[in-house]
């Protein structure tokens, strides 16, 4: 904050204000950040993303998604908006889109670990659960391990996730482990929790609470 008043064209310093706002679930003040970002620089998609990102967060799945929507006629072929597209998607609980614009994103770039964690995140809830599974095992050996990288801990949760419905479970229980020690956020964190068809796996007594 300090930073971003006392040089007010320091944009990264203004990137980091909405981030750290957004962590603080302060999700109002992070939108008003990437909107003056936005102002500032209006042909930055990235600030713009963001935008939607946050006012998905707030409930506003429409606006986010004709912002989302506008960037991809205007960068067709950006994976980072495709990804954002698909995540708005499957937020909207709206899978049937969500798959199509991963599998479009996908040709061409067959172990793209984002998109490969993303589909089979949607395969789970299409209860596809060995297309799940083998999408998941795909983007933890496309991604590695990258600890403290969301998008590793995420990857290795999903995993997981597959691999216990698909009653895999001393093997789920491993996934999950390191899953932990990667790091995972807090929606990929709820999202797992919250599934009715793990609650016999999360209750076990040896499974990690987190």
């Amino acid at each position: 904050r300090a930073a971003c008043d006392n040089y007010p064209g320091f944009l990264l310093g203004l990137g980091y204000l909405g981030r750290a706002y957004g962590r603080e679930k302060d999700y109002n003040k992070a939108l008003k950040i990437f909107e003056s970002y936005s102002q500032k620089v209006p042909q930055n998609a990235w600030a713009k993303l963001q935008q939607a990102h946050y006012l998905s967060l707030l409930g506003q799945h429409e606006a986010a998604l004709q912002i989302t929507l506008n960037l991809r006629q205007e960068f067709p072929g950006s994976v980072q908006i495709m990804e954002a597209l698909a995540k708005l998607y499957i937020q909207q609980e709206d899978y049937r889109k969500a798959r199509q614009i991963l599998e479009r994103g996908l040709k061409g770039r067959t172990t793209h670990p984002a998109l490969l964690t993303h589909l089979s995140f949607v395969a789970l809830q299409e209860n596809k659960l060995e297309e799940a599974l083998e999408l998941a095992q795909k983007a933890t050996e496309a991604i590695g391990h990258g600890r403290g990288e969301p998008l590793a801990g995420y990857a290795h949760l999903n995993l997981a996730h597959a691999l216990a419905l698909n009653t895999r479970h001393k093997k789920a229980l491993a996934t999950l482990q390191y899953a932990i020690y990667l790091g995972i956020g807090q929606e990929a964190k709820e999202r797992f929790l919250s599934d009715p068809r793990l609650v016999e796996f999360i209750n076990a007594p040896n499974v990690p609470k987190f």
